[in-house]
């Protein structure tokens, strides 16, 4: 249960904030399920090849949460592409603040839960 944990409390972090910022682009539902799908392609990349690479753990998570910021900024910005209503500031403001959240907050909620 360990990693679906991982990813569930993660995506759960992350989801109102998206929901929120794209509130006037498609009904929170729908960003609920984009960015659990998005996620799903970010989240087992950070978490089992980039936080094994051989440099130091701090390292790891800059590069990793560097990654899944420019990630879903880029796959939010093609799927809101043909719209043109998104431009490339807000999705990666959007990005930033949903993973600076979830990597503060779920460190913590998992400490507690799967200790």
């Amino acid at each position: 249960m360990g990693y679906i944990q991982v990813f569930i409390v993660t995506n759960c972090l992350e989801l109102p904030i998206y929901a929120w910022g794209l509130k006037r682009l498609q009904a929170p539902w729908k960003s609920c399920l984009l960015f659990t799908i998005f996620n799903s392609v970010t989240h087992p990349l950070v978490f089992f090849w980039m936080m094994r690479w051989p440099f130091s753990y701090l390292t790891n998570v800059m590069i990793a949460e560097a990654f899944a910021v420019v990630a879903e900024a880029t796959l939010l910005k093609i799927f809101f592409a043909k719209s043109n209503s998104l431009s490339w500031m807000r999705a990666f403001s959007l990005s930033l603040t949903a993973n600076l959240v979830s990597w503060q907050l779920a460190a913590v909620i998992n400490y507690f839960t799967l200790s």
